[in-house]
C-alpha cells in the first residue's frame, strides 16, 4: 500500500510528488531502519529488504530506498556510532553511495572519476578506503549531474579526486565485506524484478482496457503470446 501511495503513474508524477513527504513516509514505518540491529541481529533479514525493495521498484517510486538501506548495512558492519544509524532511519541525513565509474564496486575517495549513485538529496556518500568505510560531502566536487535511463535514481559525477573525507568505525574484514556486496546484489536484483513486474502488470492491463477493430486486443493472439513471453 506504502507503494502503491508514492509510486509514480507516468512521468509527470517524477515533477509533481512531494518527495520529501514520501520520504518521511518511508521512515515512519521503519523501511530506512530495517538493517539496524538489536543485539548485534539485524532487524530484518536480507529476505524482508528484497521483499520491500521490489514492492518500491513495481511502483517506481522515486526515493533512494536502495542506497539508504545499503549505506545503513555498511555502517553496522564497521561498527559506527549509533547516532549515524538513529539520523539515516529517521531520514534526517541522506547518503548515497560511491561508485567507481562503471558501478561495479564501491569506490575510494581517492580515485577520479567516481559517481554518487542513488543520490537524491543526499548529504554524503559512503565508499571504502581499502577496506574502511570512508564518508565524504556531496557539497563538495560533485557539479556534475549525469542523465540517467532510470528516471527515478538520481546520480552525480566528479571529475577529480577529493582528499577531505572521514574514516568511520572499524575497517571491515574480507567476509563483512563480502556479505554486503551479496546484499547490495540482492537489493538491486529485487529493484529490477520489481519494475519488470511493474511493467508487465500495466502490459496486461492495457491489453483488457485497449479497443481495436471493435475489440480487446487482449483477444489477439498476437498480443496474448506477447504478455506469455
Amino acid at each position: 500500500r506504502l507503494a502503491q501511495s508514492i509510486g509514480i503513474a507516468n512521468p509527470h508524477d517524477l515533477q509533481t510528488k512531494d518527495r520529501a513527504q514520501d520520504w518521511q513516509m518511508l521512515s515512519e514505518v521503519g523501511l530506512l531502519g530495517l538493517r539496524m540491529r538489536d543485539n548485534g541481529i539485524p532487524l530484518a533479514s536480507g529476505v524482508e529488504v528484497m521483499i520491500a525493495a521490489q514492492a518500491l521498484g513495481e511502483t517506481l517510486a522515486p526515493q533512494p530506498f536502495t542506497s539508504a538501506v545499503l549505506a545503513s548495512e555498511l555502517l553496522a558492519l564497521a561498527a559506527a556510532p549509533e547516532v549515524l544509524f538513529e539520523e539515516l532511519a529517521g531520514g534526517e541525513t541522506r547518503y548515497a553511495l560511491l561508485l567507481d565509474h562503471n558501478l561495479e564496486r564501491l569506490a575510494s575517495p581517492e580515485e577520479a572519476d567516481c559517481i554518487a549513485w542513488d543520490s537524491q538529496d543526499a548529504h554524503y556518500a559512503l565508499g571504502l578506503l581499502g577496506n574502511q568505510v570512508v564518508r565524504l560531502s556531496l557539497a563538495e566536487g560533485f557539479e556534475e549531474t549525469l542523465s540517467a535511463a532510470d528516471l527515478t535514481r538520481s546520480l552525480l559525477h566528479r571529475h577529480g579526486t577529493l582528499g577531505a573525507y572521514e574514516a568511520i568505525g572499524q575497517p571491515l574484514s574480507e567476509e563483512q565485506l563480502k556479505r554486503w556486496y551479496a546484499l547490495a546484489l540482492t537489493t538491486v536484483a529485487a529493484d529490477i524484478a520489481g519494475a519488470i513486474k511493474g511493467a508487465h502488470t500495466g502490459a496486461v492491463a492495457y491489453t483488457k482496457e485497449r479497443s481495436q477493430y471493435g475489440v480487446l486486443i487482449g483477444s489477439f493472439q498476437a498480443i496474448q503470446h506477447l504478455c506469455a513471453e
